[in-house]
């Protein structure tokens, strides 16, 4: 039969916060591999949310722009796109390692750049919003060791978005505008960041 709105809206409610239990577990309960595995998964289904498909991993970033914005904008949710960034920020105020960090960024990376360069210009910001969270939070939380460029790798999406002219004009100043901000809020924590982000704005 046809169930009440007020039994609905129960339901409803019940799957979303079960869907929040099974990311924030996800974290916390699954080993490296599982997680791996885990974050591969998530990072295809947003694909085909956000492109119709999922897209190969290339390793020339200009090949990334032209396969992104050669695809129709034919999104249907960015609803993945959202549960992706609250699990990287997830592993980034959990116990994982640095090099299991290291792993989980190796593995989100590429699918922000390609988000970053979408014929839709929401989800454009959307992504370059959502990098910028997971950049501050991440320096915040994970103070760079002596000797390691962790902070560089961060931002090298940044610099080849740039510097390669992978996105339009718009999403290029909002990238330069997110720069500025955590050359100013987080300044000291930047450490090796510092190199990608003089080569970015040189570019």
């Amino acid at each position: 039969g046809i169930l009440h709105r007020d039994v609905s809206e129960k339901a409803v409610a019940l799957l979303a916060s079960s869907a929040d239990k099974l990311f924030s577990s996800a974290v916390s309960h699954l080993s490296t591999e599982p997680l791996r595995s885990f974050l591969e998964a998530l990072v295809k289904s947003s694909q085909i949310q956000l492109f119709g498909k999922t897209l190969e991993q290339s390793s020339s970033p200009k090949s990334t722009k032209a396969l992104s914005r050669s695809l129709p904008p034919v999104a249907t949710s960015v609803l993945h796109l959202h549960r992706l960034t609250e699990l990287v920020l997830l592993c980034s105020r959990s116990s994982h390692s640095l090099l299991n960090m290291m792993q989980v960024w190796s593995i989100v990376a590429s699918h922000f750049t390609e988000a970053a360069c979408h014929a839709d210009r929401s989800i454009s910001k959307l992504a370059i919003t959502s990098y910028h969270q997971i950049l501050t939070e991440v320096m915040r939380k994970r103070v760079e060791l002596p000797h390691f460029s962790f902070n560089e790798t961060l931002l090298k999406p940044m610099e080849d978005m740039l510097s390669l002219g992978l996105c339009d004009m718009d999403t290029q100043d909002q990238i330069v505008s997110c720069l500025c901000e955590l050359a100013e809020a987080n300044a000291r924590e930047l450490k090796s960041g510092w190199k990608a982000l003089f080569r970015s704005l040189r570019s």
